[in-house]
């Protein structure tokens, strides 16, 4: 299992930024958060590098998805393409 806070809007509008779409990529590749991996905790780490770690495990694809939906709104929303995460992801 694993089971993380998903990273939220950032606290700033993104209309006010020269490049909105940028700004959400680095605020979502960057979020810090606990993430426990089958019991096991493991304290402020960037979830977008962490879960890139976690590919192997059998709950991977459900956690991918699960940061993917989260932000596919807001992202698209600003100009950003999903894409962009995905393969990287």
């Amino acid at each position: 299992m694993i089971e993380f806070t998903p990273p939220e809007a950032p606290p700033f509008n993104a209309s006010c930024a020269v490049e909105p779409a940028y700004r959400l990529l680095d605020h979502y590749t960057s979020y810090r958060t606990d993430v426990t991996v089958d019991g096991v905790q493991h304290e402020n780490v960037v979830l977008f590098d962490f879960l890139k770690t976690l590919k192997t495990h059998p709950n991977y694809p459900a956690a991918r998805s699960r940061f993917l939906k989260n932000i596919e709104g807001v992202l698209e929303r600003e100009g950003g393409k999903l894409e962009w995460l995905e393969r990287d992801l």
